[in-house]
Parts: C-alpha cells; sequence; structure tokens
C-alpha cells in the first residue's frame, strides 16, 4: 500500500492493517482513520500513523514521544518478545 491509495478523508486502522498482515491491534481502536504514513517522526502529520522502526544504533520506540505530540492517531511497533508487529491506536483504551 503506497500513501496515494489513502483518501484524503482517510482509511481505517483495521483497513491498512489487513494490507499489510502479520499486525495486532494491541489496544485501541480499529476504526480510527489514518490519513497518512511515517516513519519519520519529524514528518508525521495529523492523523498519521508512525511506523516505529529500528535502525542503527536507534529504536523506533525512541521516537514515539515526539510522533504522538505531532498529531499520529497509531503507532506500528515491533515486539521484540513475540517478533510481531503491534498497532496502537488513540481512542478507546489507548
Amino acid at each position: 500500500m503506497r500513501p496515494a491509495d489513502i483518501s484524503p478523508s482517510g482509511m481505517p486502522l483495521a483497513a491498512l492493517m489487513l494490507a499489510v498482515g502479520g499486525v495486532r491491534l494491541a489496544q485501541g481502536d480499529p476504526e480510527i482513520l489514518v490519513s497518512s504514513l511515517s516513519s519519520d517522526s519529524r514528518r508525521v502529520t495529523p492523523g498519521a500513523l508512525f511506523f516505529a522502526l529500528n535502525g542503527g544504533s536507534r529504536r523506533g520506540t525512541d521516537f514515539l514521544p515526539q510522533a504522538l505530540s505531532t498529531g499520529a492517531v497509531a503507532l506500528l511497533v515491533q515486539d521484540d518478545e513475540e517478533e510481531a508487529a503491534l498497532a496502537v491506536a488513540r481512542g478507546t483504551g489507548a
């Protein structure tokens, strides 16, 4: 799925999770609308799904506070113990 595939009104997180595959919802509202995708916390805009990717000497989770403060509505993080991707959405229980 490319960012261009997301309509201007957004796409439910659940639909994105299905498209990516191998992702389970850890908490939050699966119907929250995602309007953009980003793996760079400096480029997160309101409504974004932030991919917290590990690389080099940094862990993606180091950038969660910045992504949330700039408007991310959902996070996709790697669970090292389960070796699975977990989505966390704002909304119910998040």
